[in-house]
């Protein structure tokens, strides 16, 4: 299917440029103006693609972008006085963790006969697994009254993770490479994050710019991958005339 509102991925590029420059200077001004941006053009982008085969996978990755949004609205606004009083980091944390629940759902539920990857070979999900592990023992030292919501985080950015790769099998490789490629470089933005905020002995290079980075490719890489497999569920009467057939 012909890409649909091309000129978006240009602007949505040059919105992500200037943010990283941002994050890269620390100027504020460039950060705020572009940071709400990006999660609001991947949604009109993602729309415009998928109006016309809108299906209930359409919403939920509509939803997840939407609590992305939620989420990158909250950190930005972690340092600003007026918020001073209010657990802006537990409010972003939760954002993003409702995110990846719709991302879950979203992939998990992906109407398809076949199995998928990670069902048929259930033993590719320990790497997941230990990382979950390894990054709770790694912040552990430091992570205080975080702990419950940290954990419970980590867990289900693993399974976001393991649901982006049982869409192998189950969607052509294009799609399913693309959002699981978007998937993990999610999880490596998060654990930067987690890393810079409890271990910041730990030195990342430019934390902020690379956590960026991945961030904007993880949900660039969803999104592309998921309007393609979008687009290959059948409606009702493309069900109808298979099954006549």
């Amino acid at each position: 299917m012909r890409e649909k509102a091309p000129f978006l991925i240009p602007i949505f590029y040059l919105i992500a440029a200037i943010n990283l420059i941002g994050e890269a200077k620390q100027h504020v001004y460039m950060i705020y103006g572009t940071k709400p941006l990006l999660m609001l053009l991947l949604m009109i982008y993602f729309f415009v693609n998928v109006k016309s085969h809108f299906r209930p996978f359409s919403l939920l990755i509509l939803f997840a972008l939407l609590f992305s949004l939620f989420g990158d609205l909250s950190l930005m606004v972690l340092k600003e006085p007026l918020f001073a009083a209010y657990p802006m980091f537990i409010v972003g944390l939760g954002s993003f963790l409702i995110a990846h629940l719709f991302y879950i759902k979203a992939f998990s539920g992906y109407p398809s006969t076949e199995k998928g990857f990670v069902r048929i070979f259930p033993y590719i999900a320990i790497p997941f697994l230990l990382y979950a592990a390894w990054i709770n023992y790694a912040i552990h030292p430091n992570i205080g009254d975080f702990f419950i919501p940290v954990l419970i985080y980590s867990l289900v950015i693993t399974l976001m993770g393991i649901s982006a790769l049982n869409l192998s099998e189950r969607v052509i490789t294009t799609a399913s490479a693309s959002i699981f490629i978007g998937a993990i470089l999610f999880i490596f933005s998060d654990t930067i994050i987690a890393l810079n905020k409890f271990r910041p002995d730990i030195q990342i290079g430019s934390p902020r710019v690379l956590i960026m980075l991945t961030y904007i490719l993880g949900q660039y890489y969803i999104v592309k991958g998921a309007i393609v497999a979008n687009n290959l569920i059948p409606g009702k009467a493309e069900k109808e005339a298979l099954q006549n057939n």
